[in-house]
C-alpha cells in the first residue's frame, strides 16, 4: 500500500467498536447467530462446531484465540480438514458482512459525528474493519475517499468485503502453532501488504485511537 499524500492533520485508528457504534451488527456474536454460520454447523464444519460450543458456554468469543486453541486440538490429526473448514468460515463471514445495510447508519453516534467533525482536515484513517462504513459516511457527507480531490485517505489493513477474497482473517505472526496451520497467520494471506506510516504518525498534529463502543 502506498499513501497518496504524506502529510496529515489527523491520523485516526478504528476497529470494530467504530462499526458497532454506528449500529452495524459486526460483532462475532452477531455472525455466529446468523444463517451463514448456522449453515456451516448443519454441514458439520468441526471448526464452527468448536467455535459455537465456546460461544454457547461463555456468551462471547475471541475467535482469533480459538483458532489457536483449535489448532492445538487437531495438531496430530492427519485427517483434519482444518484448512477447508477455515476457508468455509472466512467465506461465510464475508457473505454475512455483505448483507449488512448502510442506509440507516446512526447519524447521532459518536463515530458518525467524529467523521463529520474532521471532514475538512487532511485525514488518514487506519481501518482494521472489513466493512466500508467510512466510505459510506464520507459519501453521505458529500466527499469521496482516496482520490485526487479528497483530503481523506483510508488504509484497509485487513482488507475489505468490497473486493473478492481480500479479507485477512486469522492470527498474529507470533502465535505458536504447528507449521501445517501456518495458513492462519495474517501475513501469509496473499492480500497482506505492509505499509510504513511511522513518519506520518510522528509528524501528524493530532493522533486519534478510537475506543468507541455501542451507544
Amino acid at each position: 500500500m502506498e499513501l497518496r499524500q504524506k502529510e496529515f492533520d489527523i491520523i485516526m485508528i478504528i476497529g470494530n467498536g467504530f462499526d458497532l457504534n454506528l449500529g452495524l451488527k459486526t460483532a462475532y456474536s452477531d455472525f455466529i447467530d446468523s444463517y451463514f454460520f448456522k449453515s456451516l454447523l448443519t454441514k458439520g464444519n468441526k471448526l464452527c462446531l468448536h467455535l459455537n460450543g465456546i460461544h454457547s458456554l461463555q456468551k462471547w468469543i475471541d475467535i482469533e484465540n480459538e483458532f489457536k486453541e483449535y489448532s492445538r486440538i487437531v495438531e496430530s490429526d492427519n485427517d483434519s480438514n482444518f484448512f477447508d473448514e477455515y476457508k468455509e468460515l472466512t467465506s461465510s463471514l464475508k457473505q454475512y458482512l455483505n448483507t449488512l445495510g448502510y442506509e440507516n447508519l446512526d447519524k447521532n453516534s459518536r463515530a458518525y459525528k467524529l467523521i463529520a467533525k474532521i471532514k475538512d482536515y487532511r485525514v488518514l484513517i487506519i481501518d482494521f474493519n472489513y466493512t466500508f462504513s467510512v466510505k459510506n459516511i464520507c459519501k453521505e457527507l458529500g466527499f469521496e475517499l482516496n482520490n485526487t480531490t479528497s483530503k481523506f485517505e483510508c488504509l484497509k489493513i485487513h482488507g475489505s468485503i468490497e473486493e473478492n477474497d481480500s479479507i485477512i482473517f486469522g492470527i498474529e505472526d507470533g502465535a505458536r502453532i504447528v507449521n501445517k496451520h501456518v495458513f492462519l497467520k495474517k501475513s501469509v494471506n496473499k492480500n497482506f501488504n505492509t505499509t510504513d506510516f511511522s513518519n506520518e504518525i510522528y509528524n501528524t498534529k493530532n493522533f486519534i485511537r478510537t475506543f468507541i463502543r455501542r451507544n
